[in-house]
């Protein structure tokens, strides 16, 4: 099976999915992110529904807090060749910059998980965070999901 790779939200193209959504930095895909993929593809494959990895060009400490960014394990090339082979059926690259840093929750729920990839289901580690200045978690995707 062929990985579908979008580079950047405007790249998806119109009518994709409906899918089932994964959303993290996955630096240097390890077992513990295989896992989360299995469990992705399986939700998606019984709803079907196309299992969708989304994750930055950069570890988003580089635009946030420069000086806490710890170095990149592999580059995006390297990050897509891995989610591949860990089975992935598309991947979408999300540019991480200032502009998109300060897209509130709702923004992004909106233009990445509604428009973009029609997502009806969105695995999200505890400690997610997304939108400007990290304001949105677990309970607001719930409450955006619900919506």
């Amino acid at each position: 099976m062929t990985m579908e790779f979008y580079d950047g939200i405007d790249e998806v193209p119109d009518g994709f999915g409906p899918s089932a959504v994964t959303v993290g930095k996955f630096d240097g895909v390890h077992l513990g992110h295989r896992g989360v993929f299995a469990q992705l593809c399986d939700r998606a494959d019984s709803a079907g529904l196309v299992p969708t990895v989304v994750t930055f060009d950069r570890n988003p400490l580089s635009v946030l807090r420069p000086d806490q960014a710890p170095p990149a394990l592999v580059s995006s090339a390297q990050k897509a060749e891995l989610l591949a082979d860990a089975g992935i059926a598309v991947t979408v690259m999300l540019h991480f910059t200032p502009e998109f840093a300060a897209l509130t929750p709702e923004q992004f729920v909106q233009q990445v998980l509604v428009d973009a990839l029609d997502a009806k289901i969105v695995m999200a580690g505890a400690d997610f965070r997304f939108g400007e200045k990290n304001s949105g978690d677990l309970d607001a995707l719930r409450g955006f999901g619900a919506r």
